[in-house]
């Protein structure tokens, strides 16, 4: 879990923080954090934002956490999260006041001031822990939202209207979870952008954007020297030029 908040809301390379205010503006600040005491705990994510940004940053926000139920995340961003948790908790360690806290924090929540069996458990945190975790805890009966509204500032948001936003975000993102083999492509110019196997052997990559109420579709295949043998040597020229006559001929 410690995890898990640390990829969704922790820092400005967060999910959270990256798609609801670089990408999207709908927030001026997103945090997540988990508060995981031995009994039952807290998964919470806090936004400061306008008031007409409530609902599309709330389903926003039910986007990204049921996206952890259906995709896995990258190896690099999970290295990344665990690294990050790592050096902040040695960092707190250094002075002896830290150590006390930490002790005492621990047994306070965890009945259990061990702190190197929490390194250790945070070292063995892989993808597939965090998609278990998001499936167990992240179901819609289980979200409750709370909003600090502005004196005489009207608050749209009720049961059925939560309900309703907590419906659409799921069916946004569950359709990812239909290719076994799907993975999120990091570090690309263009974010959000998926890669996945047809069963005929089709590599794809797939971008969701829902900003353009348009579909592109390009076809790729291999072709020139590196697709051809000394016997089928200048077909793929030939053929891209027969594409291009039929074309301009199409047009006229």
């Amino acid at each position: 879990l410690d995890v898990l908040a640390h990829i969704l809301g922790q820092g400005d390379t967060s999910r959270l923080y990256h798609r609801l205010r670089d990408k999207k503006g709908l927030v001026y600040r997103i945090d997540g954090v988990a508060f995981t005491p031995r009994d039952p705990g807290l998964l919470e994510i806090m936004a400061i934002l306008d008031p007409d940004n409530i609902e599309p940053a709330l389903e926003a926000v039910l986007e990204e956490l049921f996206r952890l139920k259906y995709l896995p995340v990258s190896d690099e961003e999970l290295n990344k999260a665990k690294l990050n948790l790592e050096s902040e908790f040695i960092f707190n360690l250094e002075q002896v006041e830290g150590q006390a806290r930490t002790l005492g924090s621990f047994e306070f929540l965890a009945d259990d001031p061990r702190e190197k069996e929490y390194l250790a458990s945070l070292r063995l945190v892989t993808a597939d822990d965090i998609m278990r975790v998001a499936s167990t805890y992240f179901i819609g009966d289980h979200v409750t939202a709370g909003v600090i509204l502005p004196t005489g500032t009207e608050n749209g948001l009720d049961q059925q209207k939560l309900a309703q936003l907590i419906t659409k975000a799921e069916n946004k993102v569950r359709p990812l979870q239909q290719s076994t083999e799907i993975q999120q492509v990091d570090n690309t110019f263009l974010p959000d952008t998926y890669r996945f196997t047809l069963p005929n052997g089709l590599r794809v990559l797939l971008r969701h954007d829902p900003s353009i109420p348009t579909v592109a579709i390009r076809a790729v295949f291999p072709g020139g020297l590196r697709g051809e043998t000394p016997d089928t040597n200048g077909a793929f020229a030939f053929i891209s030029q027969l594409h291009f006559i039929i074309g301009n001929r199409n047009k006229a």
